[in-house]
């Protein structure tokens, strides 16, 4: 069980384990938005975002835009 600041959730998949999944999400995600929409649409990339290498592949694969670890937010603010 995962505890942050009182709160608990079961584990799931997260950072290095998520990654792979995403990014081939994002790949078919922004094939299908390119094949189907117009450009006026937009990806976000999402999923075990921590360095800037992380953030190019998902952009290189189609995200507009990558979001980055939520936790390290977090945990700046708190402390």
């Amino acid at each position: 069980m995962i505890v942050f600041c009182s709160y608990s959730t079961p584990g799931g998949y997260s950072y290095k384990a998520v990654r792979p999944i995403a990014l081939a999400k994002v790949m078919n995600i922004a094939k299908m938005m390119k094949s189907e929409f117009s450009e006026d649409r937009s990806l976000s990339g999402i999923g075990g975002v921590e360095t800037g290498y992380d953030a190019a592949e998902f952009i290189l694969l189609g995200s507009n835009t990558v979001q980055v670890t939520k936790l390290n937010t977090i945990l700046t603010l708190l402390f």
